[in-house]
Parts: structure tokens; C-alpha cells; sequence
């Protein structure tokens, strides 16, 4: 009775009450990526010019990707830094922040601090009391990951007397893919022997879209955060594929600069994909479609520094 009651319990706090695949299914849903939160009063909302500055800020993975090695770094500013001269903006590494999976459900987590030691703010001259902003910034690499089931019928339009296995229609897909950019919806046209999908991609995310080809370290032209010019914003490369015997893929567009590239219009952008399709009947299959970009997001705290009476 005992050893069964220790295995029970196991086998709980690997998934709790749900089904492997559940866990599966919902560690690729959610729209988000990285979370970031500044620790309880770290900063504190008011402090004097002679503590020491602590700001620590918690970080979260709550996507389907992992984060790790130069595949995330944060960004600190906001504040004047001839008052804060020992407070180093950075780029820091977020650390090993691995991605939500069936054994950790949760995501990865780890904490990053910034500090400037007592006695390292200086105020300008006649100044009691200096609000100062602190904005920690997140630059990171990430990718989507959709796999619509979509119904494919090459005889959509002839005459046929045989119950078929699925009825061709769109896909609307909610709730996101693990990712701050999500496949929203799947439109499928028959044409005869091609199929055609139209796939809007939006950015269901808090923050800003960027090109995978930015920078994420700063400090240099077409580099995130602040250095970012109109080719850097909103740019998502996409590969699309069918994995089976009956389809073939003709054609994807738009295209920028000679690659499979989309750019984002008030959060939003459509690919359209055509396939060749062989065969009589009509079949389900995942429709593969990958997403590749860089994602900007932003906390930010104010804090009001006092002169420390003489």
C-alpha cells in the first residue's frame, strides 16, 4: 500500500492531472516568450542618494523555444548616467532559460541584478529630489511553430458518390503556438490539382517584431534595442512545407530581398503558399509552418532619489 501511494505521487508531479499529450498541447499554446518582472521593492519606488542601487529583475521562458547562450540579452536605460556613472547599461546574458516542456511545464527561470554601490549616485547641484526611470529591455531570438491540420481533397469539385474523409475548410487557430508571433488563421482554396493557403501571421505578443538579421548586443547600427532603422521592424522569415507524398510546393510569396520574408502591417501579414497535389481522395496533413525572428520587450519602474540631508 505504501509503495503504491510513492508511485502515485510520482507519476503526478511529472504532469499532475493531465495526459502527457495535453501537457504537449499546452506547452505549444500561449503567446508569450520572455517574461520579465522586476523583483518585489527591487528597486524600491524611493531611496536616497547615498544607498546602494539594486535592481533585480526576474526572468521567465514561457514559450516553446529555448533561450540560451547569445540567444538572449538585456538592455538597461532610461536613467542619466552621469548620476548613476557605476551603473553599467550592459548587454547582460539572460542565462540558460530553457523552454516550457512536458518535464517543466513552467519554463525556465533565473534572475538578473544590476547595482551601483552606496555612495555611486551623485545628484546635480540643488537638487533634493530626482525622479529617475529605469527601463530594462529584452532582445531575444525566437521562432513559431505551427502545424495546422488542414483538408486536402484533389476532387473537390467532381461528382462523386463516396463519403470523404474530411471537408476542406479554413483553420482558425487561437491561443497562440508557444510564441509571441502566432499563426492565427488558415484560409484553403482547391484549385483542381493545387491547393493554396493563405496564412495570416500576427504578433500577439507585448512587444515589437524584428528581424532576425539584428543585432541583439546594441551599441551598433540596425541593433536592438534603440538602434533600429525601418528595415529592422516587423520582418518575419517563414518556411512553409507540406510533409507528405501528396503534395508538392510550388510557390510561397511575398518575398523580401530574394528570401521568404514577411513584413508585419499594424501586427499583422499574410503568406500565400501553393502546392501541387497528387491522388483521388481526400486527406488530412499538417500543414508545417516555421517562423524565424528577433522580439523587443520592455519593463520599466520609476524611482525617486533623495538628497541625503547634509
Amino acid at each position: 500500500m505504501i509503495l503504491s501511494v510513492v508511485l502515485t505521487s510520482c507519476k503526478g508531479g511529472l504532469t499532475g492531472s493531465k495526459k502527457p499529450e495535453d501537457v504537449e498541447e499546452d506547452v505549444h499554446s500561449g503567446t508569450k516568450g520572455l517574461v520579465m518582472n522586476f523583483a518585489r521593492n527591487l528597486p524600491p519606488n524611493k531611496m536616497f542618494d547615498t544607498d546602494a542601487l539594486d535592481i533585480v529583475v526576474e526572468l521567465e521562458n514561457k514559450g516553446a523555444s529555448d533561450l540560451k547562450g547569445n540567444r538572449c540579452w538585456l538592455h538597461l536605460s532610461g536613467y542619466d548616467q552621469s548620476i548613476f556613472p557605476n551603473l553599467w547599461p550592459g548587454p547582460y546574458q539572460c542565462g540558460a532559460l530553457d523552454a516550457r516542456s512536458i518535464y517543466n511545464p513552467d519554463g525556465g527561470f533565473d534572475t538578473k541584478q544590476f547595482m551601483s554601490p552606496p555612495y555611486g549616485i551623485f545628484l546635480p547641484e540643488g537638487i533634493d529630489v530626482l525622479p529617475q526611470t529605469f527601463v530594462v529591455h529584452g532582445c531575444y531570438k525566437y521562432q513559431t511553430k505551427a502545424r495546422p491540420i488542414v483538408c486536402i481533397n484533389p476532387r473537390l469539385y467532381d461528382i462523386r458518390a463516396a463519403t470523404e474523409a474530411c471537408v476542406v475548410q479554413d483553420v482558425a487557430m487561437g491561443g497562440g503556438q508557444g510564441a509571441p508571433v502566432a499563426v492565427t488563421n488558415v484560409k484553403v482554396n482547391m484549385m483542381k490539382d493545387k491547393a493554396l493557403f493563405t496564412i495570416t501571421v500576427s504578433n500577439s505578443g507585448t512587444g515589437t517584431v524584428l528581424s532576425e538579421q539584428t543585432s541583439l548586443l546594441g551599441g551598433v547600427v540596425h541593433s536592438c534595442p534603440v538602434k533600429l532603422e525601418y528595415q529592422d521592424i516587423d520582418i518575419v522569415r517563414y518556411d512553409v512545407d507540406i510533409d507528405s507524398a501528396g503534395a508538392s510546393l510550388l510557390s510561397c510569396s511575398p518575398e523580401l530581398e530574394g528570401q521568404n520574408k514577411i513584413r508585419l502591417v499594424n501586427n499583422q501579414g499574410k503568406i500565400v503558399c501553393t502546392f501541387a497535389i497528387y491522388g483521388d481522395t481526400a486527406f488530412t496533413t499538417p500543414l508545417r509552418v516555421d517562423l524565424y525572428y528577433n522580439y523587443l520587450d520592455s519593463i520599466s519602474k520609476q524611482v525617486e532619489i533623495i538628497k541625503t540631508p547634509s
